[in-house]
């Protein structure tokens, strides 16, 4: 029944964001002047709020299909002028423009106002939010948007009928490392399984889980058990880091197990040079950090 309940809330969010965000109240969108015209698809390019960074060839062939079959968008873009050149610049409607291009379309229908950077950037967030294909990250960076114009994370989770601690936790996942963000965006990764990432503070540690993840089609309650495993590794002491290390090397180690996700041991010897030691638990723990050196074992 809960799951039920959750369905229907996540569809009543969607069935509010599917009002025409034109007619928004929010940041007076309503009352901004309007003209609905055709505009030469060469003057315009993509806007400067767009979070989509993918566009799935197969799907712009059959949205080109759609738009041919019925000559021309039916939705308009929403555009603005651009402030130092002629032209304009696109808030929504992107994918519909690059579509467009595929079948030669000459000109578009577009909706066009002198938007300021709040409007567009919640006319961007709120626009992306209704698609249907949105992967967790470009959900995540749409409630980044949403933020920008000044909202709270209350707000935004008002606005598209879901929890606060759904907005929070996809914010969580502008935190991780790029690597592993590329790898949401690819969809090699899923939110489940991307969010227990979150909880680590060793951007190393997430990467290298992170692929193993990948690699070896972990779950997501095998990724959580890989990170509480983590996170109680590094509770241990190191056996090497003795009462009375010098500051500025225990300061250097801290951030070398920040990086890397392994322990290690830093020394400074008698003569002025230097040993750093790396502590593997496990076999895959000590191929990981010959991994991150580069050394290639399968040479041996």
């Amino acid at each position: 029944m809960a799951a039920a309940q959750t369905t229907r809330g996540v569809a009543g969010g969607r069935k509010r964001m599917r009002r025409d965000v034109l007619d928004a109240s929010r940041f007076d969108i309503r009352a901004v002047n309007k003209e609905f015209k055709q505009i030469p698809i060469e003057l315009m390019k993509p806007g400067l709020f767009q979070t989509r960074r993918s566009f799935k060839p197969k799907a712009l062939k059959e949205l080109a299909a759609s738009l041919e079959a019925t000559g021309s968008n039916i939705t308009p873009l929403i555009i603005r002028p651009l402030k130092f050149a002629v032209g304009y610049e696109i808030i929504c409607g992107e994918r519909r423009w690059r579509a467009a291009q595929l079948n030669g379309f000459e000109t578009l229908l577009c909706c066009v106002g002198e938007y300021t950077d709040q409007q567009a950037l919640y006319l961007s967030g709120a626009d992306n939010i209704q698609r249907e294909d949105l992967n967790p990250l470009e959900e995540a960076q749409s409630y980044e948007l949403m933020l920008e114009t000044g909202m709270t994370q209350l707000e935004v989770a008002d606005e598209i009928g879901k929890s606060r601690s759904h907005v929070a936790n996809h914010l969580r996942l502008l935190t991780l490392p790029l690597s592993v963000r590329d790898m949401i965006g690819h969809e090699q990764l899923s939110f489940a399984q991307a969010r227990p990432l979150c909880s680590l503070s060793m951007p190393g540690l997430q990467i290298d889980i992170a692929r193993k993840a990948v690699a070896k089609r972990w779950s997501s309650k095998k990724i959580e058990a890989e990170v509480s495993e983590a996170q109680e590794k590094r509770k241990r002491p190191l056996r090497s880091s003795v009462s009375g290390e010098d500051v500025d090397i225990k300061r250097l180690r801290e951030q070398v197990v920040e990086q890397t996700g392994y322990l290690c041991a830093i020394v400074k010897t008698e003569k002025g040079g230097w040993q750093i030691g790396f502590n593997a638990g496990t076999t895959e723990e000590f191929q990981g950090i010959l991994d991150r050196l580069g050394v290639n074992t399968e040479m041996l």
